[in-house]
């Protein structure tokens, strides 16, 4: 029971921490968004495995496909911040010409879809594991859990 509550804890914190650093990526400046997301601190998945009735086979994929995606994904939020920084120097400073500052943008969000497609195919996947009757009260759960946030 100790290992399945390790393994869902791992799996919620992942999808929490990609969905929130995202969700919150516009609204916190980009030298305090390292900061937040080392910070964060995920929620105990207990009631909601209990809720939805995660059987240990469902654990142990859901577990694969967060070692698949989730250094697909840092990989991707690490650039995307490096690119972020860059296209706030850039607009800040005297010297860059326009047409740079537009490529930096066109580069951030180029970047920015690549996460959502990636975070798009994680969710797929989760999906595909879970059963009909626990999508809804899962993604209900993760969507209370951004919310909160």
């Amino acid at each position: 029971m100790l290992l399945r509550r390790i393994s869902a804890i791992t799996i919620l914190a992942f999808c929490l921490s990609s969905a929130n650093a995202v969700a919150e990526s516009n609204s916190i400046p980009p030298q305090l968004q390292a900061q937040t997301i080392e910070q964060y601190t995920p929620p105990d998945p207990s009631p909601i495995i209990e809720e939805i009735g995660l059987t240990e086979e469902q654990i142990t994929q859901l577990s694969q496909i967060s070692r698949k995606f989730r250094p697909l994904l840092d990989s991707l939020y690490e650039k995307w911040d490096e690119a972020q920084q860059e296209l706030e120097t850039l607009i800040a400073s005297a010297d860059a010409s326009e047409s740079q500052v537009r490529q930096k943008y066109r580069d951030v969000e180029a970047l920015r879809t690549e996460i959502s497609q990636l975070q798009f195919e994680r969710r797929m996947a989760i999906r595909d594991v879970l059963t009909p009757e626990q999508r809804l009260p899962f993604e209900q759960y993760m969507q209370s859990l951004v919310d909160n946030s």
